[in-house]
């Protein structure tokens, strides 16, 4: 969105953020230095060789939701909204912060905080 409109848009970030989010937990986190299309890592790089490529591909790829581990369904559900294609139909950031994903995490045990 950014390179094709020369514009930075909020909601850009929060692909990014979704992008982020899911390279961790599938442990498609892209090395640093340079790469082939054989390198390995990055949902919308790896298989590609330039900057076009790239580009193409995050416009055009399906996230691959299928390696999201089973057990956090609501975060899977929450990347599924964060990395729509068209910005207009990506939340904003307090709208991604309203998310009951949230709910589900602050609603989870906390363990005791040390004294001292």
């Amino acid at each position: 969105e950014t390179l094709g409109n020369f514009k930075w848009f909020p909601r850009g970030d929060i692909f990014s953020m979704g992008v982020v989010i899911m390279q961790v937990l599938i442990d498609k986190i892209p090395p640093s230095g340079p790469r082939t299309a054989t390198t390995p890592g990055g949902i919308f790089i790896e298989g590609c060789a330039t900057m076009k490529e790239i580009i193409q591909a995050t416009k055009t790829r399906t996230p691959p939701f299928h390696l999201m581990p089973a057990g956090v369904p609501g975060l899977t559900q929450l990347l599924r909204s964060l990395l729509v294609k068209t910005m207009q139909q990506r939340p904003t950031a307090p709208q991604v912060l309203k998310d009951s994903w949230f709910d589900e995490v602050t609603d989870e045990p906390q363990p005791p905080s040390p004294s001292g």
